[in-house]
């Protein structure tokens, strides 16, 4: 089975509100193992409805209708799916009694306008909506169904559920396998796939949201899917977000609680960043023991005791500092793990040795192991921070697994090898 969603409003084609029903929709077909294949928006308009639920009926064998349901003359969705249909609108006398319970017991007047709520397309059926006042219907015409769906988000989502669901059991039950993956640009995953020969039954997608790229496989057969999906996931270990964590940050907070390790943070270029991100995941307290924001370079050296000659002569945004402040906060914290990030978020401050979008990571454990990674990525304030902070996170994980060199095979990371220097005080 193939479905269409039409979403029918002003208010979503202005810009007042956003749609949240048709990510709703598409959860459901896609855990029914069916296709959603398109999403369409038209204003409160009948013969536009009516033209798009005729165009949407050529390729699809449901069309889910959401919105225009209600008392005001703008929600014109049962005009216009009586026009696509070619029917009449018929007023239902039980409808008619369940709006007068409904408003009486709200001790609201039942007006004409009130009343159209009962006006449904004749030949259908109607659907009972729990929350709200618009009952929703469902007709037919041919092999085409069509179901009409308030477009409250909570009266739609109940709705889905009883109303729409079981006309998706035709389809077949699909089975998926994701990863989460951070530093690996959605063309170059793609390449990593296609190299892959998959039988027609696996569908692949994609869904970039920087700094992460989301890949999914779903197929009918579970033990083909995971034949192919092994194989796959080996090669991708090393951009990989650790187990189902949806961020490396969820993940460090996860590995922590579950190990019985801790971790402090110093940052400078990320301003708290990471350390807010470590935090918002519950049960954080357990894992995060401090964090410093060292901005300036007179508090890297009183806060974390980077050594002011060390400043003098490599600066700020070095791989000696990162380093060097790593080690200040795991020694005054007494964590397990430091991870310090010192680097240029621009637009200005940069220069030709360290141009606008240069930063250093450095991490650090109790067994004297360390990484120190260079990263050369401009982009505007927010996505470099965010950026930053996921690497920095993902450095961590890497860290404890003893695993830090496959951070190389990152985009635009390159790992540094840090001389002895002046020690942290």
């Amino acid at each position: 089975m193939a479905v269409g969603l039409l979403l029918v409003g002003e208010e979503l084609l202005d810009g007042r509100i956003a749609d949240r029903n048709g990510p709703e929709l598409g959860r459901r077909c896609r855990a029914a193992g069916v296709r959603l294949l398109e999403i369409r928006t038209v204003a409160d308009d009948p013969a536009r409805v009516a033209e798009a639920v005729r165009e949407l009926g050529v390729r699809a064998q449901l069309v889910v209708v959401s919105g225009g349901l209600g008392p005001t003359l703008d929600d014109t969705t049962r005009e216009g799916l009586a026009m696509a249909l070619g029917v009449e609108l018929e007023r239902r006398e039980p409808l008619v009694e369940r709006l007068r319970t409904r408003y009486g017991l709200r001790g609201i007047a039942l007006t004409e306008a009130n009343l159209r709520q009962a006006d449904v397309p004749r030949g259908s059926t109607t659907l009972e909506n729990r929350t709200g006042t618009a009952e929703g219907f469902l007709c037919r015409s041919g092999s085409l169904q069509v179901v009409a769906l308030p477009g409250v988000p909570s009266e739609f989502r109940e709705m889905v559920e009883r109303h729409v669901l079981p006309l998706l059991v035709g389809g077949r039950l699909r089975h998926y396998r994701r990863a989460t993956l951070l530093g690996l640009r959605e063309s170059e995953l793609a390449g990593l796939v296609e190299a892959v020969e998959l039988p027609a039954t696996i569908r692949v997608t994609y869904c970039a949201r920087f700094p992460v790229v989301e890949l999914e496989w779903s197929g009918p057969d579970e033990g083909e899917l995971d034949a192919h999906w092994e194989r796959m996931a080996s090669e991708l270990s090393p951009w990989s977000i650790p187990g189902a964590c949806a961020t490396p940050a969820e993940a460090v907070i996860t590995r922590g609680r579950e190990e019985g390790w801790t971790v402090a943070t110093a940052e400078s270029c990320t301003g708290g960043l990471i350390s807010s991100r470590l935090t918002d995941v519950a049960g954080s307290s357990a894992v995060f023991l401090q964090g410093w924001v060292t901005y300036s370079n007179a508090a890297k050296t009183s806060q974390l005791g980077v050594p002011e000659p060390m400043l003098d002569r490599c600066g700020a945004v070095s791989a000696d500092v990162a380093l060097a402040m790593a080690r200040g906060a795991r020694q005054r914290s007494g964590a397990d793990m430091a991870l310090a990030v010192s680097g240029i978020a621009g637009p200005d401050g940069g220069s030709p040795d360290k141009p606008v979008g240069t930063v250093h990571l450095a991490a650090v454990d109790g067994s004297g192991s360390v990484q120190v990674f260079a990263v050369f990525a401009r982009q505007s304030r927010p996505a470099f921070k965010r950026l930053v902070a996921n690497l920095g996170e993902l450095m961590l994980l890497r860290l404890r697994d003893g695993a830090p060199d496959t951070l190389d095979r990152l985009s635009g990371v390159r790992e540094v090898t840090v001389a002895p220097s002046d020690g942290v005080r």
